[in-house]
């Protein structure tokens, strides 16, 4: 006895014989679904499209950009951040300084997911959303709905959408959510997810404190060890070992910066023939021009040199593309 293929489409019922045939699959067509029967019995009977599953720990990480080239010095930090998300739901990364720039606090944020994303610490998800970028809120209503198949209805406001989402967040398990360069809690307060054990919240921030409901892990600038050691990555270790004192006296010019190191580094490793005395002698006579516009404070000594770094490298560049 054959089988009989029957696809229904629209209006009309197509048959089709398939003699000694094995039919393994039903097909979705435009107005209507595909069984197989054998006579009067359906066989594979067709079955109601499903939604779409969202992606196994769907991510967004691919937006997230710093441009460092190597995390070096950081390891305990990344151990102590860990520890505190899972005794505390909601962390702020922030400098011991108040407003330091260039300490690498998204750095450290971006590694964090980027290391939990293999190790698969978190199934339910790992959103990242760049706070200055756009608003928060649509943003993560976004990503609920490009990665996880989540379409709340229109009539809801953004606030009742976003909550919408929270409800039915999929996949299950824990979801870490990184809000990146958070200036005040008033750009956040309205789109931060429940309070519960699942939703982890990591924020970077300038500011000392933000919310009583956010813990704070204080990131202090390198060791003078950490230092050279991402300063000999980027410029090899003969280089550095050649003027090894000079290097020291870099770091420490810079602050022990990453930003500012880094700076440093990847315009050094362009230019093969500059002795590091000569990159910090550059720096100093350019910190010396900017000084008048930073803070005379003790604590903004390492934002100069990362200013410094910046203004210099910048117009380094360009006076060597001109030769």
């Amino acid at each position: 006895m054959g089988y009989e293929l029957i696809l229904q489409c629209g209006k009309g019922d197509i048959r089709a014989m398939a003699e000694e045939s094995k039919i393994e699959q039903n097909f979705n067509a435009a107005y209507g679904v595909a069984g197989v029967v054998q006579g009067d019995q359906i066989i594979n009977p067709p079955q109601t499209p499903q939604a779409e599953k969202p992606a196994e720990s769907p991510n967004n990480l691919n937006r997230a950009r710093t441009g460092a080239v190597n995390f070096v010095g950081r390891e305990d930090a990344m151990v102590q951040l860990h520890h505190q998300l899972q005794q505390q739901e909601r962390i702020a990364i922030t400098a011991v300084v108040t407003g330091m720039v260039g300490v690498g606090k998204t750095e450290l944020a971006l590694q964090y997911a980027l290391y939990h994303k293999k190790k698969s610490t978190y199934p339910g998800g790992i959103c990242w959303i760049g706070v200055q970028g756009g608003t928060v809120g649509v943003q993560l209503l976004d990503f609920a709905k490009s990665l996880l198949g989540l379409f709340p209805p229109e009539d809801l406001n953004l606030r009742g959408q976003l909550d919408y989402c929270w409800a039915r967040w999929q996949p299950p398990g824990d979801v870490l959510l990184i809000l990146d360069d958070v200036h005040q809690y008033e750009e956040i307060q309205d789109y931060l997810p429940p309070q519960e054990q699942r939703f982890k919240v990591l924020i970077t921030t300038r500011q000392n404190w933000l919310a009583a409901s956010f813990e704070q892990l204080r990131l202090p600038v390198l060791s003078e060890s950490a230092a050279l050691a991402l300063l000999e990555s980027l410029i090899g270790a003969s280089r550095l070992q050649a003027e090894l004192e000079v290097g020291k006296g870099l770091c420490a010019w810079l602050g022990y910066l990453p930003l500012g190191l880094e700076l440093v580094g990847r315009f050094l490793k362009r230019r093969t023939n500059w002795t590091l005395a000569t990159m910090q002698q550059q720096l100093i006579d350019k910190g010396l021009q900017l000084s008048a516009l930073q803070n005379p404070s003790g604590d903004m000594t390492a934002q100069r040199g990362v200013e410094a770094a910046k203004d210099c490298t910048k117009k380094l560049n360009l006076g060597m593309s001109n030769v």
